[in-house]
């Protein structure tokens, strides 16, 4: 499990467990104080939390399946409304490269690829390079994300309950690839060569959020455009079956669905 997600956990952990020991301390203090309140209607429950509850810090425990490792912070601004933003870390996309090669999506089909050959080669060739999510020569390298989400929430209880959401989220996974060795062969040799993917989302989203003691969790579901763009080594051999590499650029707009569960520390 990569790092950075274990001190996120850890950190929502501390937080947790530092909270309910000034909590318990202060009403050992406060024991002789009596406070009558009203008991909740039958049929309708207690609020979970206090009007000064504002802000979550939460993170995605399952976002290393889409290669994201992100901490996300929301807002309260109204009584119906919310802003949250999130920042984040990306490494190897597990989910899109199982999508990309279970569907036969057509990322780096011939039609979508520009090619610039090393040394100007402009002569025909045949193409024999790696596929973008193939990792035998290829290694993910640490990228980055960015989100910013409004929300709009059902009822007057922000960030507390259901909630319609429009999310803008931009992704760029980096990679290196192992390059030919330059003598003809399919020999890949020490030297790498930079790679890149970026993912620009705009997606429509339903969700719900519980908040309970200083721990919420919170699922979201929605669909949106995304744009994809990137540059990758490629590979091909020559008329007189000599190996030339180069750079192949590709882009494309699909649609994108999306599911995920957050759980965060509200205060």
């Amino acid at each position: 499990m990569p790092k950075p997600f274990l001190v996120l956990v850890l950190f929502m952990i501390t937080c947790a467990i530092t909270y309910a020991q000034n909590d318990r301390e202060g009403k050992q203090r406060d024991s002789s104080i009596i406070i009558f309140s009203e008991s909740p209607r039958p049929g309708k429950s207690a609020k979970k939390h206090t009007a000064g509850d504002n802000n979550i810090i939460k993170i995605a425990p399952l976002g290393f399946l889409k290669g994201s490792i992100p901490i996300y912070y929301e807002r309260r601004i109204a009584d119906f409304f919310s802003i949250q933003a999130g920042v984040g870390v990306t490494t190897r996309n597990y989910i899109r490269g199982v999508t990309h090669n279970a569907l036969g999506t057509n990322d780096e089909n011939n039609d979508n690829l520009e090619y610039t050959w090393k040394d100007g080669y402009t002569g025909d060739n045949y193409n024999d390079e790696d596929e973008l999510f193939d990792f035998t020569y290829r290694t993910a390298k640490p990228g980055y994300m960015i989100s910013l989400q409004p929300r709009i929430y059902f009822t007057s209880d922000a960030p507390d309950g259901g909630f319609l959401a429009v999310s803008f989220d931009s992704y760029k996974y980096n990679f290196e690839s192992k390059k030919l060795t330059g003598d003809g062969s399919s020999t890949r040799g020490k030297n790498t060569i930079k790679e890149y993917e970026k993912l620009n989302d705009i997606m429509v989203l339903f969700g719900a959020q519980w908040l309970y003691d200083r721990i919420t969790v919170e699922y979201t579901t929605g669909i949106g455009l995304r744009s994809i763009k990137g540059e990758k080594y490629a590979t091909a051999y020559d008329n007189n079956n000599k190996y030339i590499d180069g750079m192949a650029t590709y882009k494309k707009s699909t649609l994108n669905f999306e599911l995920s569960i957050k759980v965060g520390f509200h205060f």
